[in-house]
C-alpha cells in the first residue's frame, strides 16, 4: 500500500510515448484499489496529459472514487520528443492510500479485426 501526501498532485508517473515502428496506438490499462481519507467531500481525477514543447496536445480526466480504479485508454502515435505523463490531481487534497497498482502499456500494430457474422450454410448446388 502506497499512502500519499495529502496534497494536489501526490502521484505523477511521466514516459516518453516510445511506441514501435509501425505500430497505430499505444493501449493503456490502469488499475488499483484507491482509499480516500476522512473527508466530507472528494474531488480528485486520475489525468493523463501529453506535450511537446510546452504545448499541450492531449488531456484526458477520469474522476476516482473510494475503491477499485479500471481505466482503459488508447494514446496515439506520437513525436519521439512528445512527452506524457500520468498522474492523481488530488484538488481537496484528502488523505489517499493506494493499493495494487498497476499500470499496463503496450502498442497495437493493426486495428482490430471484425468477424463478420456466421450465415447460414448455403445448400451445395448439385455437381454436374
Amino acid at each position: 500500500m502506497l499512502c500519499l501526501a495529502p496534497n494536489e498532485f501526490p502521484l505523477e508517473l511521466l514516459t516518453t510515448p516510445l511506441i514501435e515502428p509501425g505500430a497505430l496506438y499505444r493501449e493503456v490499462h490502469v488499475s488499483a484499489r484507491l482509499s480516500i481519507g476522512a473527508c466530507e467531500k472528494v474531488s480528485a481525477d486520475l489525468v493523463y496529459a501529453e506535450s511537446l514543447e510546452e504545448q499541450s496536445l492531449m488531456y484526458f480526466a477520469w474522476p476516482v472514487r473510494d475503491g477499485r480504479l479500471d481505466i482503459r485508454f488508447r494514446a496515439p502515435r506520437r513525436d519521439l520528443n512528445t512527452n506524457a505523463k500520468l498522474y492523481l490531481w488530488n484538488m481537496d487534497r484528502c488523505a489517499l492510500a493506494i493499493d495494487s497498482l498497476r499500470v499496463s502499456v503496450r502498442d497495437i500494430e493493426r486495428a482490430p479485426s471484425v468477424t463478420p457474422p456466421r450465415s447460414a450454410p448455403q445448400p451445395r448446388a448439385p455437381f454436374r
